[in-house]
């Protein structure tokens, strides 16, 4: 009958994931904060001309919220057997690039994203925010949270639907530091979350 809280499971959530509760942004589902995280910083910073990176094949928020805010989506196709194309990444980055779609394990092939790339991307596109999307990292991989603190301009998305089997719940999480994760705040709606998924 009130209005969900949501400090309390900002605390515990970056207790899980070992992160400052003020990097942690609660999101509904891990697709709100990919589509907040492109409003916050194309949207609300009204680039004209904005480009967005998305390695393919990729999970269809990217190229949704990339359309939503009116910016152009820069498609790279995969590698041999699909491997991760991170020279044609690093090739596509311009100044034009304003976000970077990054997802290990990728959904639907399972290739991961080798750290030292997601690395070598992250300092390239550092006038960017580079987005990864870790929906999958329990299943195998290794999570970049632990880079987090040398980049100011990556966010790292998480889910509660995968390997907690809460995909109904809808609760997701955008975590990265202040200068990236404070535009995607500020246009969040502030009771995204039910209370029964916060419970």
């Amino acid at each position: 009958s009130t209005y969900p809280q949501y400090r309390e499971a900002v605390i515990a959530t970056a207790r899980h994931f070992g992160v400052d509760p003020d990097w942690v942004l609660l999101t509904n589902g891990l697709d709100e904060g990919i589509l907040m995280a492109a409003v916050g910083h194309i949207a609300r910073a009204r680039v004209h001309d904005a480009e967005t990176i998305i390695p393919l094949p990729a999970f269809d928020p990217y190229p949704n919220s990339t359309a939503a805010v009116g910016a152009t989506a820069i498609r790279v196709p995969p590698g041999r057997d699909f491997a991760f194309p991170t020279q044609a990444v690093l090739d596509a980055i311009t100044p034009r690039t304003r976000m970077i779609f990054l997802n290990t394990p990728n959904n639907p092939t399972g290739q991961l994203i080798a750290i030292a790339d997601l690395v070598r991307i992250s300092e390239a596109a550092s006038g960017a925010v580079v987005l990864i999307d870790e929906a999958y990292i329990e299943f195998g991989g290794t999570t970049f949270l632990p880079q987090l603190p040398r980049f100011p301009n990556v966010l790292v998305g998480r889910t509660f639907s995968k390997a907690y089997g809460l995909a109904g719940m809808r609760g997701g999480v955008v975590i990265g530091q202040p200068r990236a994760l404070d535009p995607v705040r500020a246009v969040t709606l502030p009771f995204n979350l039910n209370g029964v998924a916060l419970t």
